[in-house]
């Protein structure tokens, strides 16, 4: 689950094509997903499977934005 945590936070810091108010509210987002955990609401795998799931938000994010700058 931390290597999950750090891929996302890896991957929004080194990510020119997210502005600013994206990488803000991913991080949010990746904030409420571990506060749930930490409350107990949620499982270890319920967490990493959030994390994956944002993972890939970010990524498609990512790759729009790339796909933008080319074209």
């Amino acid at each position: 689950m931390i290597q999950s945590r750090l891929d996302v936070v890896k991957t929004i810091d080194e990510s020119a094509a997210l502005s600013f108010m994206d990488s803000a509210n991913f991080r949010l987002e990746l904030l409420s997903i571990l506060n749930r955990f930490d409350a107990r609401q949620t499982t270890s795998n319920e967490t990493l499977a959030a994390m994956e799931r944002l993972h890939r938000r970010v990524d498609d994010v990512v790759l729009a934005g790339t796909d933008n700058e080319v074209g």
